[in-house]
């Protein structure tokens, strides 16, 4: 039985194999290159980077591609122009374990959701 209950990043890692790994690590590093101070945790058995608190993007392997989540329809929706060279299905991006997404894609991803958590939290506190 596969094992389910990551606590880290490093941990969903380490038992996979070793194209995906290369490939998961070049995402993670450049997310990290760009953005140092994101933390990182395991969020519905993935890692998943955060942002004040909330979830802002995820990683996956499968057996035949690896995945890259959005983590919202919202910001899918808003950056479908830019989006429209990679394989896409609702909020994950499909790439292969030989392929990269491109740095300037996922900068704009994450800008992205970050404006929208950001916008998320003013509104929440209007409410109060």
């Amino acid at each position: 039985m596969a094992k389910t209950d990551y606590k880290t990043a490093d941990e969903y890692l380490k038992v996979q194999n070793k194209e995906v790994v290369t490939a998961l690590q070049a995402l993670r590093s450049s997310i990290k290159k760009v953005f140092p101070d994101l933390k990182e945790y395991i969020s519905y058995q993935i890692p998943t980077f955060q942002y004040k608190g909330k979830s802002l993007v995820s990683y996956a392997a499968y057996k035949n591609h690896c995945g890259f989540y959005i983590n919202s329809m919202k910001t899918a929706n808003k950056l479908k122009t830019e989006l429209k060279n990679v394989e896409i299905n609702g909020v994950t991006i499909q790439f292969g374990f030989e392929e990269t997404l491109p740095q300037t894609l996922l900068k704009k991803i994450i800008k992205a959701r970050m404006q929208e958590i950001n916008e998320l939290i003013i509104l929440k506190n209007k409410k109060r």
